[in-house]
Formats: C-alpha cells, structure tokens, sequence
C-alpha cells in the first residue's frame, strides 16, 4: 500500500510543481516581454520540468536500466507504434464525444468554430503538446511511478491501472467537470495502452514516440477541428461511423497483440 500512496503523492506534487512552475513562467513573460510572447511560457515551462524530471529519474533508476528500459527502437518499431497511436485515437472518439452520442450535448455548428490559431501560437503549442508534453509525462508516469510498482515486485494489473488512473487524474478539471470526463476516460485508456506497451517492452522511448505521435494528431484534429465537425456531422454517429470504429479498434488489439507476443514468449522460455 505505501507504494501506492507514494505514487499519489508524487502526482498531487507534480500537478501542483506544474501549475506552479507553469503559472511563474506565464507571470513572467507577461510582465516582462507582453501579451505577445506568451506563446512562448509552455515550451519553457515544460522544458523546466523535464530537466527537473530527468534527475528525479537518475536517483530513482540509479540501478540501471531494468525498469526504465534505454534500448534503441527498430524502423519497423516505429511504423507499428504510429499505427497503434492512429487506432488509439479514432478508438478514442466515442468517449470524446460521448454526451454528443448519448443526446445529451449536440455538435457545434461549424459557422461558429475558429478554423485555427494564429501561426505563432500554433508553433508554441506545436513544441509543448507534440515534443515536450509526452516526454514529461512518461518520464514520470512510466519512468517513474509504474516502474517504482514493477520495482516493488507489485502485479501487472495493478501498477498499469493505478499509474493510468493517475495519468488521467491530471487531464481532470474540476471547475468544469462534465467535459472533464470523457478527457478523463480517453487517458485512462492511453494509459493502459503506454503502461501496457511499457510493461511487457521496458523501453521508455518507445511510449514517449508513441505519445508524440499520438499527440500530433489530436493537435492536428485541433487545428482542423471545423473540418473534424463536418466529418462527424456527415457521419452522424450512423452504422458507417460505428462500423470504422469496430476496423479501427480490432486493427488496434491485433497490432498490440503482435507487437507484445515476442515478448511474453520469451518470457515464458
């Protein structure tokens, strides 16, 4: 249990140690440079939390790299985690609109939608959401907290859940909570998957690429996101829509399933 209770702390203090580093950076351009540079505060915040992150890692991994894993990744490997990151986010759009599905929100109309930001926060948003946010992340949430569960002997089960539900823990707004849960429900689901790809492969950058693909294109539905409405508005969560959601969901557990085989055979022998 002390484990556990670990990992919570850990994240209660990362989340406040972000806000707080995130809130000083904002502060600081503000004043001092304008308005206009505040596209700048989340790559630098997110840089600062990193190099932080990467020392936290050496005094938790200072045994080596049986957890955290530091091997290099094939061309092959990453063709199959690009896919898996594909399928993860089109398994992933019933749960974002999942108030849409159940009648409760309606689709917004695309007259009233931005078509996109302005180029420079786009770059801005570019280097924290893409490059830097899933670094961060699974430095802590794999790196960190589900290897410290792998390292305490604790099952397969049991540290991917609970380092899942703390990763979605952090996607959680509580000032605005209905549309809090399907974010909160679609990173649980990625957290499994990064825990589960992490657990049977140890090899951290593996789920840091898988995560930077995975975030580019959620940043490119972002950008495109009256061309995204149209699609679902066209679809209109029919048969067609339900049918690519079963393809891309089997294509999903297959690629996993042949991508986590070798591994589980060697571990058998």
């Amino acid at each position: 249990m002390g484990v556990y209770i670990k990992g919570l702390v850990l994240t209660i203090v990362y989340i406040l140690s972000y806000n707080l580093i995130d809130s000083l950076i904002v502060f600081c351009t503000y004043n001092l440079l304008g308005a206009e540079y505040l596209m700048i505060a989340a790559p630098i915040s997110n840089i600062i939390i990193l190099t932080i992150l990467i020392f936290v890692c050496k005094r938790f991994f200072k045994t080596g790299n049986e957890f955290i894993g530091l091997a290099s990744i094939s061309m092959n490997e990453l063709l199959v985690l690009t896919i898996i990151a594909v399928c993860t986010i089109i398994v992933q759009d019933p749960i974002f609109n999942l108030f849409e599905i159940l009648g409760e929100n309606s689709l917004p109309e695309i007259g009233e939608l931005e078509s996109s930001l302005e180029i420079r926060y786009q770059l801005g948003n570019f280097i924290s959401t893409v490059l830097l946010i899933p670094v961060v992340e699974e430095l802590f949430f794999r790196g960190i907290v589900l290897s410290s569960l792998l390292n305490k002997k604790k099952s397969f089960y049991s540290g991917v859940l609970f380092s899942s539900m703390l990763f979605s823990l952090i996607h959680f707004n509580p000032w605005d909570i209905q549309s809090s849960i399907p974010i909160v429900l679609s990173s649980l689901l990625l957290g499994i998957i990064l825990g589960g790809i992490f657990v049977f492969k140890r090899n951290i950058f593996q789920v840091i690429f898988l995560h930077v693909i995975f975030n580019l294109f959620a940043f490119i539905l972002k950008i495109n996101y009256p061309n995204y409405i149209a699609i679902l508005k066209s679809l209109d969560f029919g048969l067609i829509y339900w049918l690519l959601f079963l393809v891309f969901l089997l294509i999903l557990l297959i690629t996993l399933y042949l991508f986590i085989l070798p591994i589980s055979k060697k571990k058998k022998k």
